[in-house]
């Protein structure tokens, strides 16, 4: 700042953002900058820029106007005050209130409310003034209106309205959406191709929506419409959803209670009937005798249970030891499939051709029916178990045409893909040819470039001279307009 001008304030600045960031770049035809805004690209004049911020505040003027009796001086002046009364303590704060200025209270201002603003989540909320009469119930239609175009809003709605605002990548408009249109074909396919189908089955307006590469574009309130639908489906879903079950439960609460009122009637007709016979003499009679009538049988039928135990006992040993030789024969042919399916998952891997898997599951499953057979002449007592071993190599088979048939659609894949290096060969060999082609046009173009430059240059100057041409007449119209309303006004104060 001591040894500063304009012309090297410019310069620091050119320096430090210039084609650095998009929104800043130096101006052309005078000495200051250009800022990118939200509306438009407004251009700032260094001239006098330093000279503008020496307005250093005097410590005694402050404390004057913070105890002034005016309410509205003294509120701006507070902090001020509260700044004068700390730095008293200490000589260097005194010092330095003396030379504190305007740009130094704004920028320290600014840093607390930065602070503030980092320290918490801040909403954007677009006031409008309903009435300048500030009246509740009263809406002054031209004076909303103007707000709004005034604040960009209806130049936001119409941008928005014009393009396609609303994005979705593929996926995202298959998982939300695909719901809305019925019987879709499954199974793997491209996401650009999935979301023209659905568009075109839900009847949408060609112009209402754009297929990108990555991407489904939306006009304004299409997505809404979409949205209802959803919302709709969705809830008659759940609607018939709720009846079903609620009619489920209703049901199956309803069976319930007719089997209760049913048992209750029986259990009530079994309780009638016990009642009656026990009033019954020859029923108390039966009662009685019916505990006599076994004792002369128990002792043979304890006989036949004793023997009937000593069976089955001798049967149990024989079950436990036919169990014990199934089970070892379990366990050689489990080892003799794992060896099996080693061999083959082997093979497998070291298959290269189609044909050579062939030969080498063939000369396997002789093998195996070679070893089966053997095993059928040894263990004529083991069916069971041959029987899985057969299910067993059927599934082996068929695992081994299933591998066959994916070897062929990989040897398809592999042929398709070829084809498809091949074009991309000669598509690449095109497109350099026509980048060649397009670097001759930009190498031809950029002198152009340059030409216009300079005609923009010269143009704009033509402007700047305009421009201060308008001033100086605008000024001259309205000095006479000040004259012409000095002359009415005396005219009529005459009259």
């Amino acid at each position: 700042m001591p040894k500063a001008s304009d012309k090297t304030f410019t310069e620091k600045l050119n320096s430090l953002w210039d084609k650095k960031t998009p929104k800043y770049r130096r101006s052309l035809l005078s000495q200051g900058f250009v800022l990118t805004h939200y509306a438009a690209e407004v251009e700032y004049s260094t001239e006098g820029w330093l000279e503008k911020n020496k307005d250093p505040l005097n410590d005694n003027i402050t404390r004057l106007l913070a105890k002034s009796r005016q309410p509205a001086i003294a509120a701006l002046f507070a902090d001020c005050a509260d700044d004068l009364e700390s730095a008293t303590t200490t000589r260097s704060r005194v010092k330095k209130g003396l030379f504190r200025t305007v740009a130094q209270r704004h920028k320290e201002q600014l840093s607390s409310l930065m602070n503030q603003l980092h320290a918490t989540h801040p909403h954007f909320v677009r006031c409008i003034i309903p009435n300048h009469q500030k009246r509740p119930k009263r809406l002054n239609a031209k004076l909303v209106l103007d707000q709004l175009r005034c604040n960009g809003v209806l130049e936001g709605i119409r941008i928005a309205r014009t393009g396609f605002p609303n994005r979705l990548t593929f996926a995202e408009f298959r998982q939300r959406y695909e719901v809305l249109v019925p019987k879709m074909p499954r199974g793997y396919a491209e996401g650009q191709q999935i979301a023209s189908t659905m568009l075109e089955r839900l009847d949408l307006d060609r112009s209402q929506y754009r297929v990108g590469l990555t991407k489904v574009f939306f006009r304004a309130g299409v997505l809404a419409e979409l949205e209802e639908q959803r919302d709709s489906l969705v809830r008659s879903i759940i609607i018939r959803f709720q009846s079903i079950s609620r009619g489920y439960i209703q049901r199956k609460l309803t069976n319930k209670m007719l089997f209760r009122a049913e048992a209750t009637k029986v259990i009530h007709q079994n309780l009638q009937v016990y009642l009656n016979l026990c009033d019954n003499p020859w029923w108390r009679l039966f009662v009685k005798t019916k505990p006599l009538l076994g004792g002369t049988v128990t002792s043979g039928e304890v006989k036949k249970r004793d023997e009937m135990i000593t069976k089955m006992e001798a049967r149990l040993q024989q079950e436990t030891v036919d169990r014990t030789k199934i089970e070892e024969e379990r366990r050689r042919i489990d080892t003799e499939l794992t060896k099996v399916q080693q061999t083959l998952e082997a093979e497998r891997a070291l298959a290269l051709d189609k044909d050579e898997i062939f030969g080498r599951l063939q000369q396997r499953e002789q093998d195996l029916s070679e070893k089966l057979a053997g095993a059928l002449d040894d263990q004529e007592e083991l069916e069971d178990q041959i029987d899985e071993l057969i299910a067993a190599k059927k599934k082996v088979s068929e695992q081994a045409e299933i591998r066959r048939g994916e070897l062929e659609q990989a040897g398809l894949l592999i042929v398709r893909l070829e084809e498809e290096k091949r074009a991309l060969q000669n598509r690449a060999t095109s497109i350099e040819r026509q980048l060649s082609e397009l670097e001759r046009k930009v190498a031809s173009t950029t002198g152009r470039e340059h030409d216009l430059e300079k005609e923009i240059n010269l143009l704009k100057s033509h402007l700047s001279l305009k421009d201060r041409k308008l001033i100086e007449f605008e000024n001259i119209i309205t000095k006479n307009d000040q004259d012409l309303e000095g002359k009415l006004e005396r005219s009529v104060s005459i009259i």
